[in-house]
């Protein structure tokens, strides 16, 4: 493989909190390096220093907004974050982002039934690169559900992350239609599903394929 000649790409991994996006970055990105890619992983909401400031009044347990509100921090995290990507891409790096816009499809739009045009109006001005591939990590809600607030118990932070885990189940089965919704239709670039019921190495296994066939 002539590594000069690899176009930077733009990947997500994205998926209920509790299907392993996070460990999943982690590991396609290390690939990426030992093939002699350079790659970078990112994250929303959370991955700017603006957007640390809007992921507190996200995730805490105490916040307590609408559900436009809602979507329109998750854009305008995005937004930022959408700039450190953009200037990634041009330096030759890789990106892997654990979220991006099925994320606020999933919860905003399907979870919590946020308006679809308010969703739709503020794609021109928040993003300036579509995925190349997004990968949905598909887990039962309740597994994921239990996965996460596990983790959040394990790091303490329940109160300071803890505010998505508060929903009730059928909120988290919606969401978890809307990914695979959004999986579906395509409509914001290739959009592949991946079992994140099976082991790490698996999925790992998988989504290096995925990758692997599409790109190197």
């Amino acid at each position: 493989m002539k590594q000069a000649a690899v176009k930077p790409r733009f990947i997500v991994l994205d998926g209920l909190d509790g299907t392993g996006k996070t460990t999943q970055c982690t590991l396609l990105a290390e690939y990426l390096i030992k093939s002699g890619v350079k790659a970078a992983v990112g994250f929303e909401p959370g991955g700017t220093e603006a957007g640390r400031r809007i992921r507190e009044i996200l995730l805490n347990s105490q916040t307590s907004i609408s559900k436009e509100t809602e979507l329109l921090l998750f854009s305008a995290d995005r937004a930022e974050h959408q700039v450190k990507v953009a200037s990634l891409l041009e330096l030759g790096f890789w990106v892997i982002s654990d979220r991006f816009l099925s994320s606020t499809w999933a919860y905003q739009v399907r979870g919590r039934s946020a308006p679809i045009g308010l969703f739709e109006a503020v794609l021109p001005y928040t993003i300036k690169q579509y995925p190349d591939l997004t990968i949905i990590l598909d887990l039962e809600a309740e597994s994921a559900v239990q996965r996460s607030l596990l983790r959040l118990k394990a790091e303490g932070k329940e109160i300071a992350e803890g505010r998505f885990e508060s929903e009730k189940s059928s909120f988290f089965q919606k969401t978890r239609e809307g990914f695979l919704e959004y999986a579906a239709n395509r409509q914001y670039g290739e959009t592949i599903i991946i079992n994140a019921a099976q082991t790490i190495e698996e999925v790992s296994e998988q989504i290096i394929d995925a990758v692997r066939e599409r790109f190197l």
